[in-house]
């Protein structure tokens, strides 16, 4: 099933959503004033089915590659010990070009004195590198609902930067998080959106860490 949420959009979206829902039974449209990406996630959370096994909050601007849900899905259902499956990513601009931009997503562990990156065929992810922002998102990662159902939720308190570190934490005290090796989203990068660097987002940014 997808169900989206229309976190009260100006533009014309829930038109175009409008337009797809009775061609494919599994969409569903849910709107709400704008409350900011913690309330919408819960929301979606809320009105998804309490027989679905997995959850995916897949942010509006990435993009899915065709075989992730389903490697994904295999994965989780043959390590069962697993409640929580995160991926690599591509970057994309506004029209959906691949662009390369620098970003850290190593997974770092103590070691001696100092720290270690963990190999990518190593697919365990202990909290310490969650702690350290291993760059898990919501779009790149699978969580089954029976943990989730065992967290707070995104703490709707934050705002939209480390709403999603929080529910990770949660999630790491909870479960055994998973690297797969795979690159199966494409997480846009585009000046109009939320998370677009500015020193006004930085200072947000800084104030969500503390």
């Amino acid at each position: 099933e997808y169900t989206l949420v229309d976190d009260g959009s100006t533009d014309n979206s829930r038109e175009v959503i409008t337009s797809y829902l009775k061609n494919d039974s599994r969409l569903r449209l849910i709107s709400q004033p704008n409350r900011g990406v913690a309330a919408a996630r819960n929301l979606g959370f809320e009105a998804s089915s309490k027989e679905s096994k997995f959850l995916l909050f897949l942010d509006a601007d990435d993009v899915l590659e065709q075989d992730m849900l389903k490697v994904f899905a295999d994965y989780l259902e043959t390590h069962p010990a697993v409640g929580l499956a995160r991926s690599e990513y591509r970057f994309i601009d506004a029209e959906g070009r691949f662009i390369v931009r620098s970003e850290s997503k190593g997974r770092y562990v103590p070691e001696g004195l100092w720290v270690k990156e963990l190999p990518s065929d190593w697919p365990e992810t202990p909290f310490v590198s969650v702690f350290n922002l291993c760059a898990i998102i919501p779009s790149i990662s699978l969580v089954r609902r029976s943990i989730f159902e065992q967290t707070p939720g995104f703490d709707e308190s934050f705002g939209h930067h480390h709403e999603d570190i929080d529910l990770f934490f949660h999630v790491a005290l909870k479960t055994k998080i998973h690297y797969v090796p795979q690159t199966l989203v494409r997480r846009r990068f585009h000046p109009g959106q939320n998370t677009a660097d500015s020193p006004r987002f930085r200072e947000f940014a800084r104030q969500q860490q503390k």
